[in-house]
């Protein structure tokens, strides 16, 4: 008997567990709530950001972290699977809607039959077409809170972020851009491919994807 019931809580525990999570990851945002996020981060980036100097403002190294793992930082657990609870990146500047952060810089080739983006050939003798900046956009409303002089470890901006796209990521897409400038001052990234395109086609082509 008291294995039966100690069951059936089990049961009932992990069920709740569940649909918490499932809630919480189909609830749509108050647009309040967005708009005021929007507003307030987007004023906040610019300023700091733009007071931190370099090319049109931007270039500011910062780390991300993930708001429900606020503990395992500094600490690295090398047998983790998934995207770490905290990471540096370089924001680049703002979209519309949020931040760019630069994830690291992959070479690419552009595919004259499909008339698109793909990873080159290393082994078979090719070399890149273009030397692309694989980016993260941040949503403003996915910003929790940011910490701007860092701690003792790093001082350099600490970026509170919910990891809650379908991969448990803070990004609300991911995707390849190239660095352009306008008149020799204003510099800027222009998005030339999604990243899940860009693997497709790898894929295809039977070619690895440095990214």
């Amino acid at each position: 008997m008291a294995f039966e019931i100690g069951f059936i809580s089990f049961i009932y525990n992990a069920a709740k567990d569940l649909l918490r999570v499932l809630l919480r990851r189909f609830k749509k945002e108050d647009p309040t709530y967005i708009v005021e996020a929007r507003l307030k981060w987007k004023s906040e980036f610019e300023k700091r950001i733009s007071d931190s100097g370099g090319e049109s403002g931007w270039r500011c190294r910062a780390i991300i972290r993930d708001i429900s793992r606020l503990d395992q930082y500094p600490r690295v657990d090398e047998k983790a699977k998934g995207i770490s609870p905290f990471f540096k990146v370089t924001l680049l500047g703002a979209y519309h809607r949020g931040i760019l952060a630069c994830l690291r810089i992959v070479g690419l080739k552009f595919d004259d039959i499909e008339r698109a983006w793909r990873g080159y050939d290393h082994e078979g003798g090719e070399t890149p077409d273009l030397n692309a900046y694989l980016v993260g956009r941040i949503p403003y409303e996915g910003i929790v809170n940011v910490d701007w002089d860092g701690d003792e470890y790093d001082r350099i901006p600490h970026v509170y972020c919910r990891f809650s796209s379908k991969s448990k990521e803070p990004y609300e897409e991911i995707v390849f851009c190239e660095k352009r400038e306008l008149d020799h001052q204003i510099v800027y990234f222009s998005e030339i491919a999604k990243l899940e395109d860009v693997r497709r086609l790898s894929r295809t082509r039977g070619v690895e994807l440095y990214a």
